[in-house]
């Protein structure tokens, strides 16, 4: 629960009290329930000034959660994976679908024994036939 939404109930149970306080006063004279009413009008005034600050504040984290997740695709995007014939834990970085034999190689971080010692490229090994 936010501060707005508690300031919210507040405001609202305070105009409900206000507005019983008046109606009691109202038994009494008249111009007794206009203090009451007034100030019931301005919590009322109050909780609705504090819900619009609430509905802003999701509207924005909303904002902020897509945007979050936008970004996150585009970080998760397709790498190749092709892992170093002689070094199975070092996988290519580079993207998906970018190898060309004698033109492009694999690339990523030379990883030894769970260490990275570098990087490393590498073509892929021609086939014994």
């Amino acid at each position: 629960m936010t501060p707005a939404t508690r300031t919210v109930i507040a405001c609202q149970a305070g105009a409900f009290l206000s507005a019983a306080s008046a109606g009691y006063s109202l038994t009494w004279h008249p111009w007794y329930a206009l203090p009451g009413l007034v100030g019931a009008g301005f919590l009322l005034w109050g909780a609705a000034s504090a819900r619009a600050a609430t509905d802003r504040q999701q509207a924005r984290r909303a904002r902020l959660d897509h945007a979050a997740r936008a970004d996150a695709a585009l970080l998760a995007a397709r790498s190749c994976g092709a892992p170093h014939h002689l070094y199975p834990e070092t996988l290519c970085t580079e993207p998906a679908d970018h190898y060309v034999r004698d033109r492009d190689s694999h690339a990523g971080p030379l990883i030894i024994s769970g260490r990275e010692c570098g990087g490393a490229a590498w073509d892929e090994p021609r086939s014994a036939a």
